[in-house]
């Protein structure tokens, strides 16, 4: 990440026909926004953002246990109210990830903006489940399978202070979930309402688990980070 930072700053200047040789003529640069197409430096970058999930437990991920009442109507019309525990629960396949459309860099007020969204092609969930309905208890395991989650990072550089942080994180699509019910002798109206209880669970955990984590990622690398210790050998203003 520290290669991202100094790239950044340079390619501002390479689209503002300047250089910047000191933190002092960062400063004077022309308070106008530009922007410079940033993707073939991202794109080596995905490989290393995929390594950083592999080595902090982010791939494959653990899923909080879970438990949430559900409802189905069975084939005469009456309606059963029952209990669903899910536990043991795994994600996997967050490495397997692409940048989507234009990675960008603007400039504006002496604040550097770097804009990148990822795509995951292919993520991939499953629980055990438990149910408590209609007096019976049926067990088993359900698979997920998430396509196209995209999400967008947003850093900013200070160009005078030459700190840079991580300012926004966030899904721009939760992708097309669908999931499958694996559990000897099930009732299809059964099935059903565990699927729709499912998705709704599984829905909320991307953003409550997926998206924390890859925030707390990236403020972890950047946490220690400030330009001026290598791009100006130690000086800042």
């Amino acid at each position: 990440m520290r290669a991202f930072a100094a790239a950044a700053v340079l390619l501002l200047a390479a689209a503002a026909g300047a250089t910047v040789p000191a933190a002092e003529d960062v400063a004077r640069t022309p308070q106008t926004r530009s922007q410079a197409n940033m993707n073939d430096y991202f794109d080596s970058l995905t490989g290393q953002i995929s390594q950083f999930f592999i080595l902090n437990g982010l791939d494959p991920m653990p899923l909080p246990d879970q438990e949430s009442g559900f409802s189905v109507k069975d084939l005469i019309g009456i309606r059963w109210h029952g209990e669903l525990e899910l536990t043991k629960g795994w994600m996997i396949n967050l490495s397997h990830l692409v940048r989507r459309n234009d990675a960008t860099l603007s400039y504006d007020h002496k604040l550097l903006d770097v804009r990148f969204e990822l795509r995951f092609d292919s993520v991939q969930m499953s629980y055990d489940f438990r149910a408590q309905i209609m007096n019976i208890g049926p067990k088993g395991s359900v698979i997920g399978k998430l396509k196209k989650l995209q999400i967008l990072i947003d850093f900013i550089v200070d160009i005078e202070t030459l700190d840079i942080y991580v300012q926004d994180v966030h899904f721009t699509n939760t992708g097309r979930l669908t999931l499958h019910v694996e559990s000897a002798g099930l009732l299809d109206f059964i099935t059903n309402g565990i699927i729709n209880t499912v998705t709704l669970i599984f829905k909320g955990l991307i953003v409550d688990v997926v998206e924390v984590a890859v925030r707390s990622a990236f403020e972890n690398t950047l946490e220690n980070l400030h330009l001026g210790d290598y791009i100006l050998g130690g000086k800042r203003n």
